[in-house]
């Protein structure tokens, strides 16, 4: 997410707006869905640029081998794999990011269950092992025969895929909203991007009143773990709970956490490496949240004001575009999984980020754009491995 400052922050938290949530939210958010069905051809007639980001929705679930088969003729690059499974009567959200400048023909899928197969374990084993630090965290039977499916599995995972983020040229990006299968395409540029910015940073200072500014929408409690994961690479796992949830309809939530490489560019704890701007996605991670469904998970950019990726803070970073759905009074969390860093020890820090929608039916971290941002652990806290509560 690019962050806009606006100093005139503002809260609409009346009454009305909270009975309004939560008598018109079902219907407002499947009116959202089928708008952006709608507006997927209005997004691509607005790109012009040599350079594309296309966001993909499946209208069913996919298994991976039909994903490379659906996008095997076309030259793009694939940024994002979007997927989803059951774990203890949650749905996870996957996202996996494969090495810059990878084309679907180049995907050994069995290889890549493999790798899926080693992630999921590793989440397994580190909300295992972490569920002690906490009796918040203890693990009832059923999360514990869930992890224990996992753990025993020796064959590839099935991976059902719900979407993809592609990038690259605009025409050879509108092919593939030809294809069966593909529900929506929405295809923006840098420079829409930009634009779209500006219009949010005028949103929030139309919409802005008198109302004193707090930090209501934070999460009021959760956890910071920071690890060796037990497929020879390093796992932070972020877990949070609201006890109400204070976001109107077009706010986006992000769980921001960051290491430390300000210290003469050392490196860090898990490795920064990202694809090149104006992308910056983190490259070849395995990322997950049990944020619902309904929430609109994404994996957000590394792409900072002056169209570079951070390389001093580095942001790990899962967010929510639909923040009026996190459900209250419900522990959830993020994980990332990545290569080892350069250093062992290294300093975090965790903010969360409220932002704007823009456009509204637009889901992805290139439609969010910050307006407040808050300390939950301030810069920097020394330590790696940690276990912190929060």
């Amino acid at each position: 997410m690019i962050y806009i400052y606006n100093s005139e922050n503002h809260f609409r938290r009346e009454n009305e707006m909270e009975n309004f949530k939560l008598k018109y939210l079902p219907t407002l958010l499947m009116l959202v869905v089928c708008i952006s069905t709608a507006k997927a051809d209005m997004v691509l007639s607005d790109t012009n640029d040599k350079f594309s980001i296309a966001e993909i929705k499946f209208s069913k679930e996919l298994t991976l081998e039909n994903t490379i088969s659906l996008l095997s003729d076309t030259d793009a690059n694939i940024a994002i794999i979007q997927s989803q499974y059951e774990f203890n009567g949650q749905t996870v959200t996957e996202f996996y990011t494969p090495p810059q400048s990878t084309y679907a023909r180049d995907i050994h899928a069995y290889s890549l269950k493999n790798e899926y197969t080693d992630y999921r374990k590793s989440l397994a084993l580190a909300i295992l092992e972490n569920s002690t630090f906490d009796k918040a965290l203890e693990l009832d039977d059923s999360a514990k025969e869930s992890i224990d499916a996992i753990l025993r599995s020796s064959e590839p995972s099935s991976i059902n895929i719900t979407g993809v983020t592609l990038t690259g040229d605009r025409n050879e990006l509108s092919k593939v909203g030809t294809q069966n299968n593909v529900k929506t395409i929405d295809i923006t540029t840098i420079d829409n991007i930009k634009k779209n910015a500006k219009k949010a940073s005028l949103t929030k200072k139309t919409n802005s009143n008198s109302e004193k500014s707090s930090t209501n929408w934070l999460p009021d409690e959760g956890f910071t773990f920071l690890n060796q994961s037990t497929v020879s690479t390093r796992y932070s796992l972020q877990y949070m709970k609201w006890s109400n949830n204070n976001f109107d309809l077009d706010d986006t939530y992000e769980h921001d956490f960051f290491l430390n490489n300000y210290n003469n560019n050392l490196g860090t704890y898990l490795t920064l490496n990202s694809s090149t701007p104006p992308s910056c996605m983190p490259s070849h991670t395995y990322w997950s949240t049990t944020m619902p469904p309904l929430s609109a998970p994404y994996l957000d950019t590394r792409l900072d004001q002056n169209g570079l990726c951070s390389t001093k803070e580095v942001p790990y970073t899962i967010g929510a575009a639909i923040a009026v759905a996190l459900p209250a009074n419900t522990l959830m969390f993020t994980y990332f999984v990545a290569n080892n860093g350069t250093v062992v020890n290294d300093k975090y820090k965790l903010t969360g980020q409220k932002g704007i929608r823009l456009p509204f039916w637009c889901y992805s971290t290139w439609c969010s754009f910050g307006t407040e941002q808050a300390n939950i652990i301030p810069a920097w806290r020394s330590g790696t491995p940690t276990a912190y509560a929060w």
